[in-house]
């Protein structure tokens, strides 16, 4: 997990780009995933063929559903494949059960620049409708990936906005059980907060059960080179900084994540929601739990979105640094209009930034009105902190002046 924070001394997390992180105790390992007894796994060596254009048409000469493994290497995605318009994949392998690689920047999966002939997908933010451009699709018996970078980078003009046109990352659609270790995703483009300028550098839909461990979502585009290194490393240099959402849960449940970095979406954070309308809270996402996780620098001015998201809620050990100190940024945000939620708890959480007058307090924040009705999450989240349960302290207007409150005993709900 070189790419993600690294344990660099008892109680420190490192990571590119981001301030060291000091925690009290040290980040657990968390264990490996598991492939059931008897899975094919294959070698994607023997599905290549000379004169493929890109990887797809070797995992397409599956015949039975395989994980397939992948050398060190730079592995190229040329444009989005059609599957029904306008929805459409750098990589859509059905009969793929799963992608092991041999590394972070070892094994990357990188969207060829500018090869996308798909720009007049992706629909005008003021008509509605949803970016359904992904750079990977698998099967949704999907068991495990693990050990890969999938790279995005700049494409064609999308003549709507004068800007390189905007996709998503991976689609992780409607399995059970999915397993995803040491990936790191990179260089996925969003424009906007809601659909269709919401893009998920991660999108989890309909899923269950899916377990996320030391995953990595920048925001930064970072195009690979094979420089011939001895260890199979990629070279890479960063480009621009167009980040979405780096990770989004619609309409999921049960999901954990263990040690995770999301950082640098520059219009959206971490989100836990829901697709489609929202009138059923039996359809929503439910049970979201991380362990480990850090979200910083995403835009939204916030560290952590939940909307219309119930079941058990709970973030151990978060660590949350926000890019802005606005008196409406916040740490969590938990919005619903479908009912209460009583479950939801944030233990040992580590922050940096927040406005000045906030004392340097954690921020949780709820709407009085959301989505056009009056927000029904009634229920503030427990926050603990050094084995103490903090009060909150609400706030509905901007303080003038500091805050005399402890942030070892109280924490800020905005109210605004």
């Amino acid at each position: 997990m070189a790419s993600l924070r690294t344990l660099v001394a008892p109680g420190v997390l490192r990571g590119v780009g981001l301030p060291d992180v000091t925690f009290s105790v040290s980040m657990p390992s968390y264990p490996q995933p598991t492939i059931p007894p008897g899975t094919p796994v294959v070698e994607y060596s023997t599905l290549y063929r000379v004169g493929d254009t890109d990887i797809n048409a070797g995992l397409n000469r599956l015949t039975t559903p395989s994980i397939v493994h992948f050398n060190p290497g730079l592995y190229e995605i040329v444009d989005f494949k059609t599957a029904t318009a306008p929805a459409a994949y750098g990589v859509l392998a059905l009969n793929c059960l799963g992608i092991i690689g041999s590394g972070v920047d070892k094994t990357v999966f990188q969207m060829r620049p500018g090869s996308s002939t798909k720009a007049s997908f992706v629909p005008k933010q003021s008509a509605g409708g949803t970016n359904q451009l992904y750079l990977m699709r698998l099967s949704k018996s999907l068991i495990v990936c693990r050990d890969f970078t999938l790279a995005g980078t700049d494409q064609p003009t999308d003549p709507n906005t004068g800007l390189p046109h905007l996709f998503n990352g991976f689609f992780n659609y409607i399995t059970t059980g999915a397993q995803f270790y040491n990936i790191k995703i990179s260089g996925v483009p969003g424009d906007a907060t809601f659909p269709p300028g919401e893009t998920f550098g991660f999108n989890c839909y309909k899923d269950t059960n899916t377990v996320i461990t030391y995953m990595e979502v920048d925001g930064y585009t970072w195009t690979y080179t094979n420089t011939g290194a001895p260890d199979g490393t990629l070279a890479r240099t960063r480009g621009s900084h167009r980040g979405g959402s780096p990770l989004g849960h619609n309409n999921s449940k049960n999901v954990k994540e263990y040690g995770c970095n999301f950082h640098d979406g520059i219009i959206s954070t971490h989100t836990s929601s829901y697709s489609g309308a929202p009138t059923d809270i039996n359809a929503v996402t439910s049970g979201v739990e991380t362990y480990w996780c850090t979200s910083a620098n995403n835009g939204q001015n916030q560290g952590w979105n939940h909307e219309n998201t119930y079941g058990r809620i709970f973030h151990d050990h978060p660590t949350t640094t926000l890019n802005n100190i606005g008196w409406t940024g916040n740490h969590m945000l938990f919005d619903s209009r479908l009912g209460d939620n009583p479950d939801i708890t944030i233990n040992e959480p580590t922050w940096t930034n927040g406005h000045a007058n906030y004392n340097g307090m954690f921020i949780i924040r709820i709407h009085p009105q959301y989505d056009g009705v009056t927000n029904t999450q009634t229920t503030i989240p427990k926050v603990i902190k050094n084995g103490i349960q903090l009060t909150p302290v609400n706030v509905s207007s901007q303080p003038t002046g500091l805050m005399t409150q402890s942030p070892n005993q109280y924490f800020v709900v905005v109210r605004a």
